[in-house]
């Protein structure tokens, strides 16, 4: 082969090997930099709304401050509830999903508040705890009226006492015409002593329900003392 023909040849191959390179450049470097950002941008936006969506207690603490604020604009003080945005500014008070509710500081900062769900196990445990009360209406209070071997219980506040075995109550009556299986609400409050009306000596006193009757408006003529 002549050597100019060799150098045609070789010409040729150079201009080959040169192109391919250019077109495998643009290739990599255009076309997929393009999806690569494309790529990029799409896993940013999935991860912010699964960030988003992963943190439901700051959308509802943004979504409060935003009415706490109004209701200051409007009122010119804070609320000293959060509870005090209900109705007007948002429908309910929302809960994270653990259980917490949300509370607001005295500089008008709504915070994620724990105490909401020690509040509500502690009204569900009110609430079971109520379900096991033993109530009791007029006519089945009267059944107990410390006779034929009954006990005597007495309603006094809605709160019904077993005075069986208390001092002063003999065969279920206490004198006066005070007797066991009543409600005397009304005679208590305006004739017993002072000491006993207190909260802290009805503790003493054992109870055994609720009365749940229609409230007895009777008021014997005894004098205070």
């Amino acid at each position: 082969m002549s050597k100019p023909r060799i150098f045609f040849v070789v010409t040729l191959l150079v201009l080959a090997f040169a192109f391919a390179a250019f077109f495998l450049f643009k290739h990599f470097s255009g076309d997929h930099s393009s999806d690569l950002a494309a790529h990029t941008v799409e896993e940013e936006t999935s991860t912010s709304t699964q960030a988003k969506s992963a943190n439901p207690c700051q959308e509802n603490i943004i979504m409060l401050q935003a009415a706490v604020d109004r209701f200051k604009s409007e009122k010119g003080t804070y609320p000293a509830k959060i509870t005090e945005l209900v109705d007007k500014y948002v429908k309910e008070i929302p809960k994270c999903p653990g259980g917490n509710g949300y509370s607001i500081d005295k500089d008008g900062k709504v915070f994620e508040d724990s105490n909401y769900r020690l509040e509500e196990t502690k009204a569900q445990a009110a609430s079971k705890e109520d379900e096991n009360v033993r109530t009791f209406t007029k006519e089945e209070l009267a059944k107990y009226n410390g006779k034929n071997g009954q006990p005597c219980y007495v309603a006094l506040n809605g709160v019904v006492y077993d005075l069986t075995n208390i001092k002063g109550w003999k065969k279920g009556s206490h004198g006066h015409g005070i007797l066991g299986g009543k409600d005397w609400t009304a005679t208590f409050n305006k004739v017993a002593p002072k000491s006993h009306r207190s909260p802290d000596f009805l503790k003493k006193l054992p109870a055994v329900g609720k009365y749940i009757g229609e409230p007895s408006t009777e008021v014997l003529d005894i004098k205070p003392h």
